[in-house]
C-alpha cells in the first residue's frame, strides 16, 4: 500500500495526470522519485498512441510531430522544461556557483533560456518528423517505440542520478525528494533501466544498444557540468537532464 501512495506521489509531483488526493508523509514520499520512470512510460505509450492513430489517419507528417512535441509538455505541466531554462540561464551567466544557483531560483526568464528553448523545440520537432517520415515510408514502427521507451529510460537515468550524485543545495527540493533514498531506491531504477533497455533490443538492438551508450556518456558528462556549474545537481538540473536526454534519444532513433 505505501508503495502505491508512493506511486501517487510520484504521478502528482511529476505530471498533471489526476490521481487520487491524500496527505501526503516523509514514508511514502521517500520513494516517489523512484517511480518517475512510470510517468515516462505513460508519456511514451500515450505518444505512441498518438503517433499510431495519426498515421492511420493519414495525417500530414508535420502535424503529427507537432502533436508529439506538445504531448510531453502538457502531460508534465512544463516542469522538467522549467528547470532546462533555468539551467540555461545560469550557465550563461557566468557567475559563481553561489550566484548561479540563485538564478536558477529566480522566477524571471532570461534572453539565454529562451534562445535555448527554441533551439530545443525546433529541433525535437525536426528529429521527431525525421522518424515518423522514415517509419511511416518504410512502413516500420520501430523506432517510434524506441522513441516511446526512451521516455522511461531517460527518467530512469534522470533519478538514478538524482539519488547517487552530490547535491549542490541541502535545503532545496530535490534534497527533499531523495535524502532518504537507499539501497531499495537503486536498485528499482537500476531494474526500470535493464528492463527498458531489454525491451529496446528485442525491438531493434543496434539502436537500442547506441541509445543507452548515449544514455551513460551523458550521464558522465551531466555530473561534471553539473559540480563544475553549480557544486552539485539540483531540482532544476534533472529536469534539464530529462530535456536533452529525451532530445539526444529522438537524435539517436532518427540517424539510426
Amino acid at each position: 500500500m505505501k508503495l502505491l501512495r508512493s506511486i501517487i506521489i510520484s504521478f502528482s509531483l511529476y505530471s498533471i495526470i489526476p490521481m487520487p488526493v491524500f496527505v501526503w508523509n516523509e514514508e511514502e514520499m521517500k520513494h516517489a522519485i523512484s517511480f518517475l520512470p512510470l510517468v515516462g512510460i505513460v508519456i511514451g505509450a500515450i505518444s505512441i498512441g498518438i503517433a499510431k492513430i495519426g498515421i492511420f489517419l493519414k495525417l500530414p507528417v508535420l502535424f503529427i510531430s507537432l502533436i508529439l512535441s506538445v504531448v510531453p509538455l502538457i502531460l508534465n505541466g512544463g516542469f522538467h522544461f522549467d528547470g532546462f531554462m533555468d539551467v540555461e540561464d545560469a550557465k550563461h551567466s557566468y557567475k559563481s556557483k553561489e550566484e548561479k544557483l540563485k538564478i536558477m531560483k529566480d522566477p524571471h526568464i532570461g534572453a539565454f533560456a529562451v534562445i535555448r528553448a527554441i533551439v530545443v523545440i525546433i529541433l525535437w520537432i525536426a528529429f521527431i518528423y525525421l522518424i515518423l517520415e522514415r517509419n511511416t515510408t518504410e512502413n516500420n514502427f520501430k523506432n517510434i517505440y524506441l522513441v516511446g521507451l526512451s521516455f522511461g529510460n531517460v527518467r530512469a537515468f534522470c533519478a538514478l542520478t538524482s539519488i547517487l550524485y552530490p547535491r549542490a543545495k541541502k535545503d532545496g527540493m530535490l534534497n527533499m525528494e531523495t535524502k532518504k533514498s537507499g539501497t531499495f531506491d537503486i536498485v528499482l531504477l537500476s531494474g526500470f533501466i535493464v528492463v527498458l533497455c531489454a525491451l529496446g533490443v528485442l525491438i531493434k538492438w543496434k539502436t537500442a544498444f547506441l541509445s543507452i551508450m548515449v544514455n551513460i556518456v551523458f550521464a558522465l558528462y551531466y555530473k561534471k557540468m553539473c559540480e563544475k556549474q553549480f557544486g552539485g545537481v539540483t531540482g532544476d538540473t534533472a529536469g534539464y537532464f530529462v530535456v536533452v536526454g529525451e532530445l539526444l534519444q529522438a537524435v539517436v532513433m532518427a540517424l539510426f
